[in-house]
């Protein structure tokens, strides 16, 4: 099914490119077959750069793809998509925020101290970019606590953060419980040390 709809796609622009009277429907490529408007992103634009159809069409399509990617945590791959969000339109907040979340994604799976460092930079200007939303706070309480577990003020104020804000139900869960861990963790450390 997707090939023949790929086919009548190219068939169509080739039609309408040939016509000269009328525009492709990019919109309507970007629901039907977005890999497709991907691939000739670079050569479309080349021929029509001004053609505001063609920007919001890839626009769309990036913000899908990115988002997508994102939730497979193929970090590498929304990152790329939220770049060339910001390539069409730098102030997109939703382009900013993903990308600063990939990109903090990707510092957290690195793991390393100075990674640890970049993922809690990468975080923080998400919490900055949407101020709304509770999943950079949370996920500037898991780096927190990936780089020094026993830093409970830092871990906890993110924690509490992520808690006063917009979150997922899966990570208001997830946020209440490893609060509540690291919590009692400060209690069995506060005991041993008095």
């Amino acid at each position: 099914m997707k090939i023949v709809l790929r086919f009548f796609t190219i068939v169509s622009l080739l039609l309408i490119a040939g016509c000269g009277s009328s525009k492709p429907d990019f919109a309507q490529i970007a629901r039907s077959d977005p890999d497709w408007l991907i691939a000739r992103e670079d050569s479309l634009l080349k021929a029509t750069p001004d053609d505001e159809n063609l920007n919001q069409a890839l626009l769309t399509v990036h913000i899908g793809q990115g988002q997508a990617a994102y939730d497979a945590r193929d970090w590498t791959t929304a990152i790329f998509h939220y770049q060339r969000i910001l390539e069409r339109s730098p102030r997109y907040i939703q382009g900013r925020f993903g990308l600063a979340m990939a990109e903090g994604q990707l510092y957290f799976k690195k793991g390393g101290h100075n990674d640890l460092w970049e993922a809690i930079v990468k975080f923080g200007e998400a919490a900055v970019i949407d101020t709304a939303q509770g999943v950079p706070h949370y996920w500037l309480g898991k780096s927190y606590e990936k780089k020094d577990k026993n830093d409970f003020d830092l871990i906890i104020e993110a924690y509490d953060q992520a808690l006063k804000k917009q979150l997922p139900p899966e990570i208001k869960n997830a946020a209440e419980k490893d609060r509540t861990i690291v919590l009692h963790r400060k209690e069995i450390y506060k005991a041993f040390w008095k």
